[in-house]
């Protein structure tokens, strides 16, 4: 016999089931406060009835609980642990403030990532250097990673109810798919990052993830920082991932190893079925005519300056469409000192309605909220192009070598193209193009 000392909450059906499987093995529960032996053949009715009551006390508990925490998301109070949060403490009044050594490790993070590197590669350098993740284990993943670089919280906004419980029973909870309301309060907290450098590693994110696939969703490419022309260059030709390959070639009767950069189609066209002509450049052709561009480039500034800013300019929003976005801004706002105030309201008798207001003004936000994504979207390109072109500006000022410099490329350069003739075009991140006739020097 197994005794306890109350009924504790349980599933109905689950109940019943693990009851009946000790029974069948000839095993009893002896339940003292309710007086219970589950081998007494009238318990099953007594045991069925308590059951239902636990379950539905534990469903009005579980109701009472998301209606409170709801009502807090709605007055725009968050409750946001620290635990297990890196870069951030809690104060004696539950405020969020900056943990400064924790910081500086997100604030690593963040440039590393702006600065080219991949998740993978961020990671595998935080576990050289000894660093603790939040819980305090020597082994950062790439997931890891990408959850501080795409968590707005470093920004000092906090989005609530990510996750909803699914189950009052069972406790499960999963990513919040639209079925419950979230809640978006801006300027929460300090914030480490900037929210100019926040959204301009999220549009660095974008444009690693567009280049995964072609414009045609038909082939696909992993993501890679061993070279700084991995994932930039492209074929003119059939628009597929230019590859590095290691090449033998013989000169004065002597043989020896170069690396070149070709349309990986032409190195295996039976396996991608296309029929490319492209030929393969030196790698070393690449980064003396990338160098000698960049000299140019700087003795031709001011005209540098003058192409970036009209194409800056056709990215960045109309007067109107600032007006507009002003606009939205405020109506967002009001709504959202309105949902605050019905909240406060919507313990009375008539609580219903105050729900039903709520409501719709929730279902209004997101319409407003939506137009000014789509627009603060645009923005952000513009302001991204101008922080990079500034970027570019400082290379060119301090340039004062031939030698290749990786780190200039990975920071200035979008995407590149090669034709058959050996032309290079280069986008540059600021919104300007350059061509080049990459050929090996005799």
């Amino acid at each position: 016999m197994i005794y306890f000392a109350y009924f504790y909450p349980f599933s109905l059906t689950a109940c019943l089931r693990y009851i009946r499987e000790l029974k069948a093995l000839g095993i009893g529960l002896y339940f003292e406060k309710e007086n219970i032996d589950t081998l007494d053949t009238k318990s099953e009715l007594f045991l069925t009835i308590l059951s239902s009551m636990a379950q539905e006390e534990s469903r009005s508990i579980s109701e009472n609980t998301r209606w409170g925490i709801k009502k807090r998301f709605q007055r725009g109070i968050a409750h946001i642990p620290t635990t297990y949060f890196l870069g951030y403490d809690t104060d004696e009044n539950g405020n969020l403030v900056i943990n400064e050594k924790e910081a500086a490790i997100i604030k690593r993070i963040y440039y590393d990532f702006l600065n080219g590197k991949g998740t993978v590669t961020i990671a595998k350098e935080l576990m050289r250097d000894g660093i603790l993740t939040a819980r305090g284990n020597k082994t950062w993943t790439s997931d890891s990673v990408y959850k501080i670089l795409t968590n707005e919280k470093f920004c000092g906004n906090a989005l609530l109810q990510k996750t909803v419980t699914v189950d009052y029973l069972t406790h499960k909870r999963i990513r919040n798919d639209g079925r419950e309301q979230q809640y978006f309060i801006r300027n929460h907290h300090p914030a480490i990052i900037p929210e100019e450098d926040w959204n301009a590693v999220q549009q660095e994110m974008k444009r690693r993830s567009n280049m995964f696939r072609n414009p045609d969703g038909k082939y696909k490419q992993a993501y890679s920082n061993k070279s700084c022309f991995s994932n930039i260059l492209f074929c003119e030709e059939c628009g597929h991932p230019i590859v590095r390959r290691r090449l033998t070639s013989e000169r004065n009767g002597e043989k020896f190893l170069y690396t070149a950069w070709q349309c990986r189609t032409r190195i295996h066209p039976k396996k991608y079925n296309v029929n490319c002509k492209a030929k393969f450049v030196w790698e070393s052709a690449l980064e003396r005519e990338f160098m000698a561009l960049l000299q140019d480039l700087k003795e031709r500034k001011e005209e540098l300056i003058q192409e970036a800013h009209k194409v800056i300019k056709e990215y960045d929003l109309s007067s109107a469409e600032k007006a507009r976005k002003m606009n939205l801004e405020a109506q967002i706002e009001q709504i959202n000192e309105r949902i605050s105030e019905l909240a406060e309201q919507s313990n009375s008798t008539v609580a219903s309605v105050y729900e039903a207001s709520i409501n719709h003004l929730y279902y209004e936000q997101e319409l407003l909220q939506s137009e000014h994504d789509e627009l603060s979207n645009k923005q952000q390109e513009s302001k991204h192009m101008e922080r990079h072109l500034e970027t570019l500006l400082t290379f060119l000022y301090e340039l004062n070598e031939s030698e290749f410099n990786e780190d200039i490329f990975r920071q200035v350069i979008q995407r590149g193209t090669i034709n058959h003739n050996q032309k290079v075009t280069l986008e540059f991140k600021c919104g300007i193009k350059r061509m080049f006739i990459a050929l090996r020097q005799k």
